[in-house]
């Protein structure tokens, strides 16, 4: 994947093409200034606070439907994988995709699960004794 240039490559670039067709009726200073305020405009966060009430850049916005758009497909194709199906009785089976995650993540429940159990065992124990005085 092409890595992107920097905000002042950017600049540059886009001041060199439109330059080219405007250069005898705007000055050097003015049109680097002038551009160097639209790039700003389009990305900077509009507000005082970006993370409660400042309106997204107009390169934010870009940004964040593309990762939208790309995090709705690949969502998508992981919850179809996911998909399970019937058997003759007409009973729900897992897909091979759940199958692989459960016995993946199996140790973790389990150890989670049975923990719980025995944690309730000692506490009832514990509770008991103090109460005989033993």
């Amino acid at each position: 994947m092409e890595e992107l240039a920097n905000i002042d490559t950017i600049k540059d670039r886009i001041k060199d093409r439109i330059q080219t067709e405007f250069v005898s009726l705007i000055p050097e200073e003015a049109w680097s200034n002038l551009v160097a305020k639209e790039v700003e405009w389009f990305t900077t966060a509009k507000g005082e606070n970006y993370a409660s009430t400042a309106k997204p850049s107009p390169l934010q916005t870009l940004v964040r439907c593309e990762l939208e758009s790309r995090f709705k497909e690949q969502i998508s194709k992981t919850l179809s994988d996911m998909r399970g199906g019937w058997n003759r009785n007409g009973r729900s089976t897992p897909s091979d995709a759940v199958t692989k995650m459960v016995k993946e993540i199996a140790p973790e429940l389990w150890e989670l699960a049975v923990a719980g159990v025995v944690q309730q065992a000692i506490d009832g124990f514990r509770n008991s004794l103090g109460q005989n005085n033993y």
